[in-house]
């Protein structure tokens, strides 16, 4: 039975008492109508309009409030950060749990924000944000779990502040990504700061609109592959600075077979490691590795093919153990220039 905003309003105090610890039953939605000019508790029913979230039900924050999980094991089927309005949740201890997905900033025009601080987990199959509106993720600490996917600029904007705990998207084989900028004309910009962690079978930067991706510090483990600049037209940068490192099977700069794809790789200082590739260029494509400082150690790279390729070291050790090629069909490049570290 589900428990109605206006039956707990109109019971007495010890009512009241029992009730906010009853989530609805019927699987529907339920909206967060406390005052937007102060943070309220998730666990407490009045807070919502048909009670607090089960497992079945859809939360939706999006009075322009701000819901807070401090402690507890909260949980929603497809819970909303902001819909028709702007939404704030703040998690910063206990557990929140999603049955399907988490979507920051559905609508646009809108903003959806999600703090993560302190021992707070959160578990779910995916997480989108900035799904056509600006979502906005600033983690301190605590863990996220996702089994298949993390999307930073769905087809709005998204923003991604990292500077403590752990971002885990695998699914224990191959397929689990994040993706920053994945819808044609979205914008993705992941921001990673040591100590914090990365873990994902695969993260493509402009996957098909503008990402960026900043690491300070801390460790990307892309388990599969690393890819800057993926489908037509897109455009992704990453940095890496502040002796951070990157650890993966292959680096991709320019996706391989993508036409119009722009990547470029800026290593200011850090650590790459690919266990087995770098490669640049793919059809019609434009691809830049800034070697400035650190490390990048591979078993092969190849520049060129069908697109425009340019490795430009000025600094640093480069690494490559088996082999490295470079390849131009007309009306292509490929070109390396060394005027400072090793290669």
């Amino acid at each position: 039975m589900s428990v109605q905003s206006t039956c707990i309003r109109g019971s007495g105090l010890l009512f009241i008492g029992v009730l906010a610890l009853v989530p609805i039953e019927n699987g529907g939605n339920t909206y967060w109508q406390y005052d937007p000019a102060t943070t309220g508790d998730w666990f407490d029913a009045p807070n919502w309009s048909a009670g607090f979230p089960a497992s079945n039900n859809d939360p939706i924050i999006e009075n322009g409030g701000t819901a807070h999980i401090g402690a507890g094991a909260a949980a929603g089927r497809n819970i909303f950060i902001g819909f028709n309005d702007d939404g704030t949740l703040v998690h910063d201890g206990g557990s929140l749990t999603a049955t399907n997905t988490v979507i920051i900033a559905q609508t646009a025009t809108f903003t959806g924000q999600y703090d993560v601080s302190g021992g707070a987990l959160l578990t779910s199959p995916s997480i989108r944000i900035g799904q056509y509106g600006d979502g906005i993720v600033n983690m301190s600490g605590g863990l996220l779990q996702l089994s298949a996917s993390m999307t930073v600029g769905s087809d709005g904007s998204g923003w991604f502040y990292q500077t403590g705990g752990d971002v885990n998207v695998i699914d224990g084989c191959c397929s689990g990504h994040v993706d920053v900028a994945w819808g044609v004309g979205s914008y993705g910009r992941y921001e990673l700061t040591g100590p914090a962690t990365l873990t994902t079978n695969v993260l493509y930067v402009g996957q098909n609109g503008v990402g960026e991706f900043h690491q300070d510090g801390g460790l990307v483990d892309a388990v599969e592959t690393v890819k800057i600049g993926v489908g037509a037209g897109s455009d992704g940068t990453y940095t890496l600075t502040g002796g951070g490192q990157i650890l993966c099977k292959r680096v991709y700069i320019g996706n391989d077979g993508s036409d119009g794809a722009t990547g470029l790789f800026i290593h200011e200082d850090g650590d790459v490691v690919a266990n087995n590739t770098v490669g640049m260029s793919g059809n019609d494509s434009n691809s830049t590795y800034r070697m400035q400082s650190g490390s990048l150690t591979t078993v092969n790279m190849s520049l060129g093919r069908k697109g425009v390729s340019l490795f430009d070291q000025t600094g640093g050790t480069t690494l490559v153990t088996d082999y490295l090629s470079m390849r131009s069909d007309t009306g292509t490049s490929s070109t390396i220039l060394l005027s400072g570290g090793v290669l």
